[in-house]
């Protein structure tokens, strides 16, 4: 089982971020078997492929019976000769493949209650608003964003209007941030996932 970015030419598979050899004998054909990767693989814009090769003679994938186009997922594909071609069968059958995804936060568990308001929208492509409510109380308190790795993109002393914050993000990469606000020894945090 191979797990590929869609970067590839015309959105196709592209660099493979992750490969699974999945031993004879350790599924049932028909029946979904999980099988976790070797390293969780972060994908923080686009889509990705999930590819299973067939190693071997009378290797089959399992698929479920569908009544029409309408119910199954047609996004089946076969690599043949590494040629990406619609599933034959789609329009009767669709493969039991499928990909169990979990959203991460960004390293900063939030709290409901720390004074801080909302962070909206979220996800954002262009200007975020925070409510700050009553958890700024100095004017020496400092935003600053930081991306999934740590690292800070963005700094600057807090300039809000009636309490409200406006955060352009529109120069920020698609991914998911972390946007702390540092007021003397009391700091609030909030995730953000932006969007273009």
């Amino acid at each position: 089982m191979m797990v590929y970015a869609d970067d590839g030419p015309n959105g196709l598979a592209g660099t493979l971020l992750d490969s699974v050899n999945i031993p004879g004998g350790t599924f049932t054909t028909g029946v979904y078997t999980t099988t976790p990767l070797t390293s969780p693989v972060n994908i923080l814009s686009g889509g990705f492929y999930v590819t299973w090769y067939m190693g071997g003679n009378n290797v089959t994938l399992g698929t479920n019976g569908v009544t029409s186009t309408l119910s199954g997922s047609n996004r089946g594909f076969e690599v043949l000769a590494n040629n990406y071609s619609e599933w034959r069968s789609r329009e009767t059958q669709d493969l039991m493949i499928r990909a169990i995804i979990t959203r991460v936060g960004v390293g900063a568990e939030e709290m409901a209650e720390d004074g801080l308001g909302n962070l909206y929208p979220n996800p954002a492509s262009d200007v975020v608003y925070i409510d700050l409510k009553d958890a700024v109380k100095t004017s020496n308190a400092v935003i600053q964003v930081y991306d999934m790795n740590g690292r800070l993109v963005y700094s600057n002393r807090l300039q809000s209007k009636n309490n409200r914050l406006e955060l352009n993000v529109s120069s920020l990469s698609n991914g998911l941030y972390t946007v702390r606000i540092q007021d003397g020894n009391n700091q609030f945090s909030r995730n953000l996932s932006v969007i273009h």
